[in-house]
């Protein structure tokens, strides 16, 4: 337990990043997918608007001339947002014609067995690989400050982790921003029948600050924080960012302070 108060006592902690980590996270956590059986699952727009969730994103900025968009990639077995990149001046609506009339002669498809079902689904694997091809990450970016590296690590990090589709869920992960959060967490995993853990071992993690660490060093920004990977453990993680272009995240610590099991498949 030494060790943890060391790591926490060491380094400038981030003043900002509980509000900006707690406020995007609850963002994250309010949105809401609408399913569908003859067309490909979408993100409730009631609950989630592009725009509004850029600005908690407000230390970081896009290209002249590109504008942020997402979809939601719909695999059938799993799913989840890309949040990516397009000129204003590209027309999308021509490009997933012209790929889907590709397609369609490629694979010799009969005009009959053009169902509108069908027509859905291709276009959303067009965007989605559109999309993957022009992720947002890629191109972003940050204020070369503490807080632009903040975002900018956990917007390439995390930045689509929100409705996520069936076995995408293996995936999932959050931060730990605060030790009411760490509380939180510990009563859920507590009570929970759905996942395993030593629950002695949680309970000592309940005295160490988890508030993010962000140091500014000569050529590099260095991050230190606590993510939860709510099927496979809580880890201490510390990242180093390049402050020139392309702003390269590596990871270089990794380290498991609990292991959690989920008692249950998708």
């Amino acid at each position: 337990m030494i060790l943890f108060l060391l790591f926490f006592v060491n380094g400038i902690v981030a003043q900002n990043s509980f509000g900006f980590i707690e406020k995007v996270q609850k963002y994250q956590d309010s949105v809401k997918l609408i399913r569908n059986r003859q067309s490909p699952d979408m993100i409730d727009t009631s609950t989630f608007n592009i725009n509004k969730y850029l600005q908690y994103f407000d230390k970081l900025s896009f290209p002249r001339g590109f504008k942020c968009h997402y979809i939601f990639w719909d695999g059938g077995m799993g799913g989840y947002p890309i949040l990516y990149l397009k000129m204003d001046s590209f027309k999308m609506d021509h490009y997933v014609k012209k790929k889907t009339k590709e397609f369609i002669k490629q694979q010799n498809i009969k005009e009959k067995k053009i169902t509108p079902r069908l027509i859905e689904f291709y276009k959303n694997h067009i965007i989605s690989e559109f999309a993957k091809n022009n992720n947002a990450c890629k191109n972003v970016i940050p204020e070369d400050n503490e807080e632009g590296y903040l975002q900018y690590l956990f917007f390439n990090l995390f930045g689509n982790q929100f409705v996520l589709k069936w076995h995408s869920n293996y995936g999932k992960a959050s931060i730990i921003f605060s030790e009411i959060e760490m509380k939180r967490l510990y009563n859920y995993y507590l009570k929970t029948d759905d996942y395993k853990c030593n629950i002695e071992q949680f309970a000592k993690l309940l005295e160490i600050n988890p508030v993010p660490i962000v140091e500014m060093k000569n050529d590099k920004c260095v991050i230190t924080w606590i993510e939860i990977r709510t099927h496979f453990g809580i880890h201490r993680v510390k990242y180093e960012i390049s402050r020139s272009s392309p702003y390269t995240i590596e990871k270089k610590e990794d380290i498991e302070l609990l292991k959690i099991d989920a008692d249950f498949v998708y």
